[in-house]
């Protein structure tokens, strides 16, 4: 995690210092929203403790590459898929954050698989079934 902010942190003033353009406007901010999206997935694994490196570094570059394949495919045929890409990652950014932030919140006595699945319902005490045998 420590990584990650560290690498978001050389990022972020790499991108404030060096003023190269890159391909597009609307390109480079729905890939730097889909990174957001891996960021915060890979902070709710760290919070479950279950964050693997590798699969944080796989799951930024496949957004990321994603996304980009999407824009630039829509800008092939004229389709502006940009704004269904951003509306697509803003969602699942912001469902991830909500879900970061009640683990965070969460009691730290109570486990995530016990809040995962529900109580057993008692027994019904009512009448009992008709006996399909026949008999009666």
């Amino acid at each position: 995690m420590v990584i990650a902010l560290i690498g978001l942190v050389l990022g972020a003033a790499a991108g404030l210092i060096l003023s190269a353009p890159l391909i597009g406007n609307a390109l480079s901010a729905i890939i730097l929203l889909a990174m957001l999206n891996a960021l915060i997935g890979g902070a709710r694994a760290c919070v479950a403790h279950k964050f693997d490196p590798w699969v944080f570094c796989a799951g930024m570059l496949a957004n990321a590459g994603f996304a980009a394949a999407l824009c630039v495919l829509g800008d092939r045929f004229d389709v502006p898929l940009e704004l269904a890409v951003f509306v697509y990652f803003g969602y699942h950014t912001l469902k991830g954050f909500s879900s970061l932030v009640k683990a965070l919140v969460r009691h730290p006595a109570a486990k995530p698989e016990a809040a995962a699945t529900l109580p057993e319902e008692p027994a019904s005490a009512g009448p009992a079934a008709p006996d399909e045998g026949g008999t009666t």
